[in-house]
């Protein structure tokens, strides 16, 4: 639905995927009630700020760590590491699995694994042509899929 380029500074994808909800939720006025994640997203600042602002359900995979620090973050983390013994969670890890293979397609076939370019906006317009492009074959993909039927 949407495409974000962000610095690679070990926070932007969490940034990045808080402005793809909050876009979301006001371009197409989706009630998100789950977000599916792996452990690059278990800071418990994120999960917090996901709960809290966006009332949105982390689904996020955990470190095997004990929590020990107190806070509302780190009850964030522990409501996490709870939600992972559930079959939503399970659900959601393999839904998930399936928008990764779309990163791997945008990295090995669209050629995003390696940037071209140098600036954030000219690697965003590359990253929408790339998705534009997946989308095609996703939509001709569906379309013999009903021929079929």
């Amino acid at each position: 639905m949407d495409v974000s380029v962000g610095e690679a500074n070990g926070r932007a994808e969490r940034s990045e995927a808080l402005k793809l909800v909050r876009r979301a939720k006001r371009r197409h006025k989706l009630k998100m009630r789950t977000l599916a994640a792996d452990k690059g997203y278990a800071a418990g600042a994120f999960l917090h700020e996901l709960e809290s602002e966006e009332g949105v359900v982390p689904l996020v995979a955990m470190p095997d760590v004990p929590i020990r620090s107190a806070g509302p973050e780190a009850d964030a983390r522990r409501r996490a590491k709870r939600r992972q013994r559930t079959q939503r969670y399970a659900v959601a890890q393999r839904i998930r699995k399936r928008v990764e293979e779309i990163n791997g397609w945008t990295k090995e076939i669209g050629g995003m694994r390696r940037s071209r370019h140098v600036g954030r906006w000219k690697i965003y317009q590359v990253a929408l042509v790339v998705h534009a492009a997946y989308n095609l074959l996703r939509m001709g993909r569906l379309e013999a899929l009903a021929q079929s039927a």
